[in-house]
């Protein structure tokens, strides 16, 4: 079949170019339909939501992103705030929660399911921003190299389709807000290339700034990379010109010029993109300031190391591999690959153009093995999960590569035999990196998914290999093949297409079921019971005054750990945990002293309930695993069989009473029991120990080696079996240990994600407590055991009662306190966190709160009457806001501007 030209020139008659832009559109729709398509028959065919039991829900995906969804509904029918909520934490702006997790449009859709949906919702968000990353690919493609017959058009769609369907898109669904920045990538380039050809730069500041708005991450990753692409498209433009004149002095100094000013117009479209979307980057960027976890800085540029073999880049370069550390898998089809080398090895480029594209090339692959570069698109953060947050970067790179040969090159000059020489060098190379003798966890997990997918048995040195090269070299021969017909204007050259398109998107099929198969769980239909039978437990408290609840157990499971910890603002019930990457570190770091151990300096973990400590946070409700009977002071409610159960706590504490002091306070214990020792001694004024220490003489400890192993074992006799008593080892690991209690297994311990400060139950009057280590040379360093005395709690809790606000009325981003008769030096304690963004007025007057515990507002007293009134506003909302209207008027100004400048010079 012959290809049929499609002239774009300006002079064609109009119903022509009609005809063109139809065709334009066409290509478009075939792209999005084409990705969306591909990914509906990968889900049927492994069994995905809504045709099987399997959703994107590893790792982040179940333990936040499911739960995050849940709130986000809830904010959308006005149930929660995005400003303020105390479902967070002890309280806590979900400002920057929802700038970074959220704001993307496509959330929007939660609106149609409920929330014991959201698995499938999950899928249907990742099938969704993957036809958007082929929508807008194939803009891109259409617009840089004006595809003139029919067989380019096709091209173009396989091309999108392979950038959308990427290694990086399925792998990195677990953080799904991620996506955004990948879909919005090619427009932002577009934007990038008509502000070098001196065009209008409204498309690069509308773009960058909803990328920005999207997800400020993923958004300030595809402006860093819009600034080389800048760089690069400056020297492409530069080499690709004309012959210079004559006067080549004045030519070059015209040149230079002119490239001072595109980079002029780029920095300040840049600005006013930022300004644009001030209202998202200002607040969010000042909520998530100071925060500790992970190292950071400029320093981290100074690190000159490489990471990992660079040849890996191509060895990797194959479906469902997983990206690790040195490892990066750069993958958009063997079509892509063998397209980049083509365009070096058989072009009609001049010798100048292949060396800017290959620097280029060579540049964006240091970007993941060269540490500056690699600390640089890492946000200055070191990173410990989920590698190369970035790598879509490298995967457009290819595909623009390969676009630049099949689209913008005379491919008629290609030699036919030249393509299966290149899959068979990459076989060779292939071949002789691999190593027979070992196995990696890369080609382990390769070959389970593809044996369970095929059905076969699995053979972790064969698999792997014959998997690497299958597609490139079937890909070089039917690129042969429709390239000889199409030479030959043979009316089967359709044929020669249609085999092509079909290999590439049998690649590119079982690339993503593959991956799914990594990425995903079966998990779906167990967690949308689960929520469904959370929410009726839920619905059992009738209890309109401010309280909070905790529970001990949660959907998602991490080395058999509780690690869903946004339950709270999922379902919509205060608490004093979550799990976000915007944390409330002061909330954090209380917990952590006070018994709930944090890790990340983002997760308090509450698997096993602190009676104390809840009781002091107005902790009303517990909610335990059903029938468990280690629930020793709560008085049970409710239940649900099978589930868990409902229980009171009677000795919760009010959310604010006045205390016989003013300023500060702090315990310098080390010791949980201690500092909740403290902490009630300074705020109920009774000289009591709540938690007794249990005398040494009630103790008898044993330790002792199992296979090399240590083993530590207590028997603690209880003077009352019914006592509520606690249990703190202080070990010296964090590699693991199994706490046994009255001879069954308790809990894991001393690693990531475990209890510190567990509740242990007496049996004949006894506790046997157990703890085996899984590494050598592990001890306990400190044995700490309490028992609750229930009395002296409950003598400091009613002066707490009796001491509180008369009127106390507790919500979202808003507190109103009503003390009469406040004696001089007295303050007002309350149990909300600081946080940036309280304004605190006394009697009208405002007022600086002082801190108790270094976290909870406590306000000096007049004496006499005092009205206290606490209000949230998001810190430089109303700054981002003026920003992002300036930088609306900033971008009128700047396309009056360029068209009055474009209208002088036609």
């Amino acid at each position: 079949m012959t290809d049929i030209r499609l002239d774009t020139s300006p002079h064609i008659p109009l119903k022509r170019r009609k005809a063109l832009e139809k065709a334009a559109v066409a290509a478009c729709l075939c792209s999005w339909l084409s990705t969306a398509l591909i990914l509906l028959i990968a889900y049927v065919l492994i069994g995905f939501m809504p045709f099987g039991q399997d959703a994107l829900l590893y790792k982040d995906g179940q333990q936040q992103m499911i739960d995050l969804y849940c709130w986000f509904k809830d904010v959308l029918s006005g149930r929660s705030s995005i400003s303020y909520t105390f479902t967070k934490y002890l309280g806590g702006s979900n400002f920057a929660v929802f700038s970074y997790y959220l704001s993307s449009p496509l959330n929007l859709l939660i609106l149609f399911f409920d929330k014991s949906q959201v698995s499938l919702f999950m899928n249907v968000l990742y099938l969704l921003k993957a036809s958007f990353a082929a929508l807008f690919a194939c803009c891109y493609l259409l617009r840089r190299f004006n595809p003139q017959t029919k067989t380019k058009y096709i091209v173009t769609v396989l091309l999108s389709v392979s950038f959308a369907l990427s290694q990086y898109m399925i792998s990195q669904s677990t953080n799904m807000m991620w996506l955004d920045g990948v879909y919005m990538l090619p427009l932002i380039l577009e934007g990038v290339e008509i502000l070098v050809s001196g065009k209008k730069s409204t498309l690069f500041i509308i773009s960058v700034a909803l990328a920005l708005c999207f997800n400020w991450y993923t958004g300030i990753i595809d402006l860093m990379f819009a600034g080389i692409w800048f760089l690069f498209e400056s020297c492409r433009v530069a080499v690709t010109a004309g012959p210079a004149p004559q006067n080549s002095e004045n030519s070059g100094k015209k040149g230079f010029r002119s490239f001072l000013l595109s980079f002029l117009r780029f920095c300040v479209s840049s600005l006013c993109a930022g300004m644009l979307s001030a209202v998202i980057l200002l607040p969010s960027l000042t909520l998530l300031q100071g925060r500790t976890y992970g190292s950071s800085g400029i320093g981290m540029l100074l690190d000159l190391s490489m990471i990992g073999f660079v040849p890996n880049v191509i060895s990797n370069y194959c479906f469902g591999l997983v990206c690790v550390k040195g490892s990066a898998n750069l993958f958009a089809g063997s079509f892509v690959l063998i397209g980049v080398v083509l365009l070096f090895v058989s072009s009609s480029l001049k010798l100048k153009e292949k060396l800017v594209y290959g620097i280029f090339l060579l540049f964006v692959i240091l970007a993941f093995y060269w540490q500056p570069l690699v600390a640089l698109f890492s946000m200055l953060r070191t990173v410990d999960v989920f590698w190369y947050r970035y790598s879509y970067i490298g995967s457009f790179t290819l595909v623009y590569l390969a676009a630049v040969f099949y689209l913008e090159s005379d491919t008629k000059k290609m030699k036919l035999f030249v393509p299966p020489a290149i899959a068979a060098a990459y076989c060779v190379i292939a071949i002789f990196m691999a190593d027979p003798g070992t196995v990696t966890a890369i080609e382990a997990n390769f070959t389970n998914k593809m044996s369970e997918i095929l059905m076969i048995s699995p053979d972790y040195h064969l698999v792997p290999l014959i998997s690497q090269m299958v597609f490139p070299v079937a890909t070089s021969l039917l690129i042969c093949l429709a390239a000889g017909l199409n030479r030959s204007k043979s009316s089967a050259s359709v044929i020669g297409q249609a085999l092509l398109s079909f290999i590439l998107i049998a690649e590119l099929t079982l690339s993503q079921m593959v991956l799914a198969k990594t990425y995903s769980t079966g998990d779906g239909p167990a967690i949308d019971s689960y929520t469904a039978k959370e929410i009726e437990l839920l619905g059992k408290i009738e209890d309109d005054s401010f309280h909070r609840a905790v529970q001990t157990t949660y959907h998602s499971q991490y080395h058999g750990l509780g690690a869903s910890y946004s339950e709270p603002m999922a379902y919509g019930f205060n608490s004093v945990t979550a799990f976000v990457s915007a944390p409330e570190e002061n909330a954090v770091y209380f917990l952590d002293r006070a018994g709930y151990p944090q890790y990340y300096d983002t997760i308090p973990v509450t698997v096993s309930e602190n009676l104390a400590l809840d009781s002091l946070l107005s902790v009303k409700y517990v909610i335990l695993p059903s029938g468990d009977d280690n629930n020793a002071g709560l008085q049970k409610i409710s239940g649900i069989d099978g589930f868990k159960d409902l229980y009171l706590n009677p000795y919760a504490a009010p959310a604010a009473f006045v205390i016989n002091r003013t300023g500060s306070y702090e315990s310098s214990s080390k010791v949980p029991c201690q500092y909740l020792n403290d902490l009630y001694r300074d705020l109920s004024g009774i000289e009591k120990d709540i938690f007794v220490k249990i005398p040494s003489e009630n103790i008898t400890a044993v330790s002792a080696d199992k296979d090399g192993k240590p083993v530590y074992s207590y028997a603690i006799k209880a003077d009352d079996p019914g006592a509520v008593m606690y249990a703190n080892l202080v070990t010296n690991t964090d590699k693991g240990a199994m706490l046994y209690l009255n001879g069954k297994e308790s809990t894991p311990y001393s690693e990531e994600m475990a209890p510190s400060m567990v509740r242990i139950k007496a049996e004949d009057g006894t506790v046997q407590l157990k703890l085996a280590f899984k590494a050598e040379q592990s001890e306990v360093t400190d044995a700490q055991f309490y028992v609750l005395d229930t009395k002296a709690l409950e003598e400091a809790i009613s002066v707490m009662r009796n001491n509180a606000a008369q009127k106390s009325e507790i919500r979202d981003g808003h507190c109103v306190f009503e003390i009469g008769n406040a004696s001089a030096g007295s303050s007002l304690f309350t149990s909300v966190p600081y946080n940036k963004g309280w304004t605190i007025t006394r009697n009208g007057k405002k007022v600086e709160s002082e801190l108790t515990g270094n976290v909870f507002i406590t306000i000096p007293l007049e004496e006499g009457q005092n009205v206290i009134t606490m209000d949230y506003n998001v810190p430089h909302i109303k700054a981002g806001a003026a920003a992002s209207a300036a930088g609306l008027i900033f971008l009128v100004g700047i396309a009056l501007f360029e068209n009055k400048k474009r209208t002088v010079s036609n």
